[in-house]
């Protein structure tokens, strides 16, 4: 669903530092350049995705978090996404969907979320049976040292 914020690749941008600005930007280019989509193999796609990681990293630590290193997603992305993209639009709106949904459901937003809390509430809200708890000191970006966290811990 389309938040105000202008979903993830907009809210990375403020986060990064005035050097890396230009770059993302050119990055964007590169990565929504639909014109330029069939003239490109599985890795060159894989590559692109993966390229967000450097930024997604930096907006991370703006918050003073870090991503966990990850070994699975070194082959993610490719035709898969853009097979997305190309589906349903970048842009899709499952609101009416989810109103069908007759199960409880409960949506967690963490008050050090990247995706602002207002984002999080339009799931809430889109669910007839939703239940919404912030879960205070948490966030979805990764995780922090256990010096950062609680210096007697270590």
């Amino acid at each position: 669903m389309p938040p105000e914020s202008g979903g993830l690749y907009e809210q990375v941008k403020p986060l990064l530092p005035e050097s890396m600005k230009l770059e993302y930007a050119d990055y964007l280019k590169r990565y929504f350049n639909f014109g330029d989509l069939f003239s490109k193999t599985e890795a060159d796609l894989v590559a692109l995705n993966q390229e967000f990681t450097k930024y997604y990293d930096a907006a991370v630590k703006s918050k003073g978090f870090s991503i966990p290193a990850s070994n699975s997603a070194s082959d993610n992305g490719g035709w898969m996404v853009q097979a997305i993209y190309m589906s349903m639009g970048m842009r899709h709106d499952y609101r009416a969907a989810l109103k069908k949904v007759n199960a409880p459901v409960l949506v967690i937003h963490g008050d050090q979320d990247l995706q602002p809390e207002k984002a999080s509430r339009i799931y809430a809200d889109a669910f007839p049976k939703a239940e919404f708890q912030v879960i205070q000191n948490a966030s979805n970006l990764g995780s922090k040292s256990c010096n950062e966290l609680d210096p007697a811990c270590c």
